[in-house]
Parts: C-alpha cells; structure tokens; sequence
C-alpha cells in the first residue's frame, strides 16, 4: 500500500479533488514547511523565543536564592542590631521553595518541547474558523496583521482536540483567510503537548 508524504496511509476520507491532487494544508507558520523538510531550527524558536536557556535561568534562581540565604546568615551571624526572626527564616525557606518548582517546571517544559520536536508525530485537521486582525506592538505602536486560527484533530486515541492558535502574517492581510475545512497540520506528542504547524 502506497504512503502520502507524512508516511502514514491514506484514508478513505482524505479530501482528494476529482483531479485525483489533494489540497496543499494550511500552514500558519513559515518555519512549519521547513520542519516537514527536515530543518527543526525554525520551529525549535518558534515553540521558545523569548524564553531563557536552562542554564541561564538555573543560575538566575540560584543566584537569587544565594542572596538570599547570605542576608540571613548574615544576620545569624550578628551579636548586635537586628536578630534574625522566624519570619526571616520562613522567607528564606519560600524563597529555596519556589526556587527548586520554578526550575522544575521550566526543566519540565523544556524537556516536552524537546520531545515534541523529537517524538512527535504529524497529524492532520481541519480549520473550524479563521479571522485576522490589526494588532500593534510595542511603544512605537508597530501594526501587523495577526491569523488566529480555530483548528481540530483527532488524537492517536481517538480524542477530539479543539484550539486555536494566533500567528502574524502581515501578507494575509489582504487575501482569504483559511476557510473552514482546511486542512492544517499538528505536531502532536500527547493530549498536553502539540502545535498547529
């Protein structure tokens, strides 16, 4: 049996104009088309653009909670001015507690991401709507032209997963937008961790 292009079989229910050429999907991202040709830099900033590395982030709570821990040794340490106090000592210990979750989440979050690039699988959908707005950035009030798109897919095990998605994509702005029943295409790892391409 033949495969399409994302390796999987056509189904019956592929939408296949009568000229036997299925419709290009709706990418909402131009580092998406890469991706499908073997290029992950693109979506790799995509899925993390402005967030801080790792390591970067790790020294920025350990240097926090360093300080923190110094200021009330410090005062540990004093024979005169001010003691410290159990309010000191619980703020020192919420301060180490938020430190070790926020690096596990961002730890946790970066790993998934790392694995969707890795594992995850293309999966087909279908636009429910589309609209494009003007939206501006920033204090210079810079304008672009943002496509946020409701799409749907069904999961691996059969679930029904409904988002929606907003990208800028100034060239739309005088062009038809996606109509419903277009197809799109995810990248999916589980229920908690996709995205529309």
């Amino acid at each position: 049996m033949s495969t399409n292009e994302f390796g999987s079989d056509p189904t019956p229910s592929d939408p296949t104009p009568s000229d036997g050429v299925a419709p290009d999907p709706f990418f909402l991202d131009y580092a998406s088309q890469g991706y499908l040709a073997g290029d992950d830099r693109g979506i790799r900033h995509r899925l993390a653009p402005d967030q801080l590395p790792l390591q970067v982030f790790s020294g920025i709570v350990l240097a926090i909670l360093g300080i923190t821990v110094a200021q009330q040794g410090i005062a540990f340490s004093r024979t005169e001015g001010p003691q410290p106090t159990i309010e000191g000592f619980l703020g020192t210990l919420a301060a180490l507690i938020g430190g070790v979750v926020l690096y596990c989440k961002k730890f946790n979050a970066d790993s998934a991401k790392e694995r969707l690039i890795r594992e995850g699988q293309i999966l087909k959908g279908t636009v429910l709507h589309s609209e494009g707005n003007l939206c501006s950035y920033g204090s210079e009030g810079v304008v672009g032209y943002q496509v946020t798109i409701t799409y749907q897919f069904v999961s691996p095990a059969q679930n029904v997963v409904t988002n929606q998605w907003g990208r800028d994509r100034d060239e739309l702005q005088n062009g038809p937008l996606p109509a419903p029943g277009t197809e799109i295409r995810v990248l999916y790892l589980d229920d908690s961790c996709y995205v529309l391409l």
